[in-house]
């Protein structure tokens, strides 16, 4: 399997190394041996990812993430955090793709208010209006 796309490959790359870091401190993971055993990646290729010189491709980020049950979105994620219930997310996220084009579209505009809400550019507590179509 190809490695990550070239263009976001670095930021990519970078993504999986913090959030595995986060993931094996999280889970008592101290070196790349261990998280070899844990993911039936070698220790070597391991150890050349969480060194940052190598890429991993899309197929070892799969083993990476169903070793810790993780979409392997998450592990792309700019940083995952480590209190945060990923069993619940990933039923959050399977519920919103069985969801409504119009249902989806509201759940993205109450994200966009609690985002902006949070960020202080909305004052009032109350939540969008609700698209009645």
């Amino acid at each position: 399997m190809p490695d990550l796309d070239h263009k976001n490959q670095t930021a990519s790359a970078r993504a999986v190394v913090a959030n595995l870091r986060i993931l094996m401190r999280r889970e008592g993971l101290e070196t790349p041996g261990q998280l070899a055993r844990r993911t039936g990646v070698s220790q070597r290729h391991c150890a050349y990812i969480l060194s940052g010189e190598r890429s991993p491709s899309l197929e070892i980020v799969d083993k990476f993430s169903a070793a810790f049950t993780l979409n392997s979105w998450l592990l792309l994620a700019q940083e995952v955090a480590p209190d945060i219930d990923y069993t619940g997310l990933k039923d959050l996220v399977s519920d919103y793709m069985k969801s409504s084009p119009a249902a989806r579209e509201y759940l993205a505009s109450v994200a966009t208010f609690e985002r902006e809400r949070n960020e202080g550019k909305v004052t009032h507590p109350s939540a969008p209006p609700r698209n009645e179509t």
